[in-house]
């Protein structure tokens, strides 16, 4: 199971969601109890195609997986909560070691760290279950209660990270909490979070985080856009670009190269008024 687990995360940093499933789900079945193996395929699920469909005795079925991602957080967070109150003995001389430095390996993650991941996951599923949520399935009660689910997992996960002094997952929590906040129409919030996070991301130059600091702008470019700030959301536009720009299709960068210029006619329409 770890084998397998640690071969998915590989596959998965590399961006084979398919190898990556299919390890996990391997994982999964030789041991059911294992956490990182839920929580892993937690995140792996929440990239797959939200239409992706399946074919079970000759017939297309939805895969759904946002709603198998959240169940697979739900199920790795349980059982992290369970372990971490179990403890062991590893080995002669070192007692009372808990069973979550053993998951990770040679004790290189301490239990909030687990905690903190483990916390994410399903703080970002909840979130991301209804940002993906294009074609409105969910009711406002269910968008609604899951992004009130999202708050305290996402809030515990900060902690924990803040506490211990990880600041990539400080990055990665506040992102979150801003997209939650946003999705929530607290647009004022989002931007307190999104500012923050790119802050952080920003005083970090030797790791690579590119792709949240993108993250970041996109997020701050549609919260300030719903606040009617044009100056600044057509700002923050024009950086996810500058620092992005060259990794999207040559579709998805006209089209918000377009977006960019009427957002940037809006400010000049603006000033002269």
């Amino acid at each position: 199971d770890f084998a397998y687990v640690v071969l998915g995360d590989v596959l998965f940093s590399r961006r084979d969601m398919v190898g990556a499933e299919r390890m996990l789900r391997k994982a999964i079945a030789i041991n059911p109890k294992f956490p990182p193996a839920h929580m892993i395929l937690a995140n792996v699920l929440m990239y797959k195609d939200p239409k992706a469909k399946f074919v079970e005795q000759g017939q297309l079925i939805p895969a759904e997986p946002m709603k198998e991602a959240v169940k697979e957080a739900e199920e790795a967070h349980r059982l992290f909560n369970e372990v971490a109150k179990k403890k062991v003995s590893v080995m002669k001389g070192v007692k009372y070691m808990s069973i979550s430095h053993l998951i990770f390996g040679g004790a290189r993650y301490a239990d909030d760290a687990a905690m903190a991941e483990s916390n994410y996951i399903l703080g970002k599923a909840y979130t991301r279950w209804v940002g993906m949520d294009e074609e409105g399935k969910l009711s406002d009660t269910e968008r609604d209660g899951l992004l009130a689910r999202a708050r305290p997992h996402l809030q515990e996960a900060l902690r924990l990270a803040q506490s211990s002094g990880d600041k990539v997952r400080q990055v990665l929590v506040l992102l979150t909490s801003a997209d939650n906040y946003f999705l929530k129409g607290e647009s004022d919030k989002a931007i307190k979070d999104g500012e923050a996070a790119l802050k952080l991301a920003e005083s970090l130059p030797n790791v690579e985080l590119t792709e949240s600091r993108f993250e970041a702008h996109t997020i701050l470019f549609q919260a300030y856009a719903s606040t009617q700030d044009f100056p600044k959301a057509a700002a923050h536009l024009r950086k996810g670009l500058e620092l992005y720009g060259n990794r999207l299709s040559a579709d998805e960068r006209a089209r918000l190269n377009d977006m960019l210029r009427d957002f940037e006619d809006r400010s000049k329409a603006n000033r002269k008024k």
